[in-house]
């Protein structure tokens, strides 16, 4: 299990569609290739609070390091 997890907050990415259905795609960064993605089911992002399910996850290594990169996707409801 990894030991450091953290969000590449530049990746942070919110799109909505016409039903209000969020989109939200952001890269993890850890120091194991074994990382527990389900605690990213729910979010608070400013004043807003997202819950939904990961629909896609990618995982690499990142060149020279022992360090992978996880990018992730979810469709996701917000509540203010």
């Amino acid at each position: 299990m990894a030991n450091i997890v953290f969000i590449e907050c530049s990746s942070l990415s919110i799109n909505y569609d016409v039903f209000g259905i969020a989109t939200v795609s952001f890269v993890v960064v850890a120091d194991d290739n074994d990382v527990d993605l389900e605690g990213y089911r729910t979010l608070t992002i400013g004043a807003a609070t997202y819950t939904g399910y990961i629909t896609s996850v990618t995982v690499k290594p990142i060149t020279g390091t022992a360090w992978y990169e996880y990018s992730v996707s979810l469709t996701m409801t917000s509540e203010l």
